[in-house]
C-alpha cells in the first residue's frame, strides 16, 4: 500500500505541506500544546527529581512570579540561579524541540519564536507555551501541571 502524501518507512523524510499554506499552520496549536503537556508532567525528570515538584517554590522565589522559558533562543527569563534539575530539563527540552515540532507534522522553521511562561494559581502550575509563526501570528496554549501546589 502507497500513502499519498506520507511515506513512513525508514529513512523516509516526512514531507510538510507547502509553506505560506493554510495546512503548514494547522498543527502548530497542538504541538506546543503536546510538548508544554509533557514539561509538565511527572515524565519530565531528573536527577530522581520530578520537575513538577519544583515548579512551584521556583515560581514563588521570581520576583514577578513567573518564569518565561525561550526554546529557540537559549534564555530564561528572569536570569538568576535554578535548581540543576530544571536546567537540565530545560536544556534537554531544547535539544528536542525541532525533532518534537517534525513529528507533529510542524516544520520548525515556520516558528519564529516558542516559550514557555510558568505561572501558577491557587490550582496549581500552568505553563502557557507560546509560538509566534514566520506570518506574525501567536499561538498560545495553556496546560495545567499535575503538582502540588503547597
Amino acid at each position: 500500500h502507497t500513502l499519498n502524501h506520507v511515506d513512513f518507512r525508514p529513512g523516509y523524510p516526512l514531507r510538510y505541506p507547502t509553506q505560506n499554506s493554510p495546512m503548514a499552520y494547522k498543527r502548530i496549536d497542538a504541538a506546543i500544546r503536546n510538548f508544554a503537556h509533557s514539561f509538565g508532567s511527572v515524565m519530565n525528570y531528573f536527577d530522581d527529581t520530578y520537575i513538577v515538584d519544583v515548579l512551584p517554590k521556583l515560581i514563588r522565589e521570581t520576583p514577578e512570579g513567573t518564569i518565561r522559558v525561550s526554546l529557540l533562543d537559549h534564555t530564561i527569563t528572569p536570569q538568576r540561579e535554578y535548581a540543576r534539575p530544571f536546567l537540565q530539563s530545560i536544556s534537554n527540552y531544547r535539544a528536542r524541540v525541532r525533532d518534537h515540532l517534525r513529528s507533529e507534522n510542524v516544520d520548525p522553521s515556520l516558528l519564529t519564536c516558542f516559550d514557555f511562561v510558568l505561572f501558577a494559581d491557587d490550582d496549581g502550575v500552568i505553563c502557557r507555551a507560546y509560538a509566534t509563526d514566520d506570518r506574525g501570528k501567536t499561538h498560545s496554549m495553556d496546560v495545567r501541571s499535575n503538582s502540588d501546589w503547597s
